[in-house]
């Protein structure tokens, strides 16, 4: 083994990522879009390299379903490249923080972070649809509020308004038994005018707060 390499046949848990839009993209939106594909443990970005931020992940299979389901996604303008590091298979050492041009640092550990990471127990992981950017987001984790209020949220963080709400009945699941987060009112879909748009939405709106609530977004396969 040795430092960065880990052990003999280890696979990567890190996902390098280019073409980032400066300025539009810090830590918090970056794990807002990778977050649907596995649990991310830290995120850095790159000072030499402008544009480029790395993505540890808690397991190599997350890092292959970000890889395959974002590469080329278009996220404000730029066409994102990703790539999983052959150099390293963990960040272990502390990279050089430094401002962003939002002013947030470059830096940011999520590991163990329960409340927003999606793939914590085997059950909690079977919910996540795994697909690549789509026009439609789905939201929950809300309570149930107005279509305004959805599409206020949207406005409010500077992103693309949906050009359609709609509330969907959770289901339970088969006995039951099982109570999921979004079982407990606002459930639905937000539709886009393209997939660049919904991109865009979920990385501003993911995770916000909603009348005390923290709204979850993913994208969904729904049609119109």
């Amino acid at each position: 083994g040795g430092g960065d390499r880990g052990g003999w046949g280890e696979r990567s848990c890190v996902v390098v990522v280019h073409n980032l839009a400066q300025g539009e993209i810090n830590c918090d939106r970056l794990f807002n879009l990778v977050c649907q594909y596995g649990n991310v443990s830290k995120i850095f970005f790159m000072k030499t390299k402008p544009g480029c931020a790395m993505v540890e992940m808690t397991d190599h299979d997350g890092v292959q379903r970000a890889v395959a389901n974002l590469q080329g996604a278009v996220l404000f303008g730029n066409k994102v490249q990703m790539d999983i590091s052959k150099k390293h298979t963990r960040i272990t050492n502390a990279p050089l923080e430094f401002e962003l041009a939002d002013g947030s640092s470059s830096v940011k550990d999520y590991f163990g972070n329960n409340r927003l990471n999606r793939f914590n127990t085997p059950e909690m992981a079977k919910k996540n649809r795994i697909l690549a950017p789509t026009k439609v987001v789905h939201f929950y984790g809300i309570p149930r509020v107005s279509d305004q209020e959805i599409e206020d949220l949207f406005s409010e963080n500077c992103a693309p308004p949906p050009n359609k709400v709609k509330w969907v009945e959770s289901k339970s699941r088969e006995g039951g038994s099982v109570a999921r987060e979004d079982d407990r009112g606002g459930v639905g879909l937000a539709y886009f005018d393209s997939v660049e748009e919904a991109t865009e939405a979920l990385v501003l709106v993911n995770h916000r707060e909603l009348e005390g609530k923290t709204i979850k977004l993913c994208f969904s396969p729904a049609t119109y």
